[in-house]
């Protein structure tokens, strides 16, 4: 019998740790993606161009609730006809056929501005 009520109390403390973890008491919950610094030509630079950016893409939680809360509707993809994208400057959320949202984003490091971080 005491085995049993310590697995059911460690179970227990190991399902609120998930919970914990989803979301802190403030909202924030975690993000799931990659980062990488980048130079304004995204695919094969010049050996010789600065990375003066750092470009951000995530995915899960976070790019589904920025999908759906950027404004105006859905519109086809360019590079792909099994994407749907919505678009706000340099940011850009993109849901494919199976229901999977990601987003991309720079920033360039001298001005902090966001640029797009995309490309087909």
């Amino acid at each position: 019998m005491k085995y049993t009520n310590f697995v059911v109390a460690a179970l227990l403390c190991i399902a609120s740790a998930s919970a914990l973890a989803a979301q802190d008491a403030n909202g924030y919950k975690p993000l799931h993606g990659s980062y990488s610094l980048a130079s304004k030509t995204l695919i094969d630079p010049a050996p010789t161009e600065a990375k003066d950016r750092m470009v951000f893409f995530l995915e899960g939680d976070a790019a589904a609730d920025m999908f759906k809360r950027l404004p105006g509707p859905a519109t086809r993809d360019a590079c792909s006809d099994e994407m749907t994208m919505k678009q706000a400057g340099g940011l850009v959320c993109l849901k494919d056929a199976k229901g999977k949202y990601t987003c991309s984003f720079g920033i360039i490091f001298k001005t902090g501005v966001l640029v797009d971080a995309t490309a087909c």
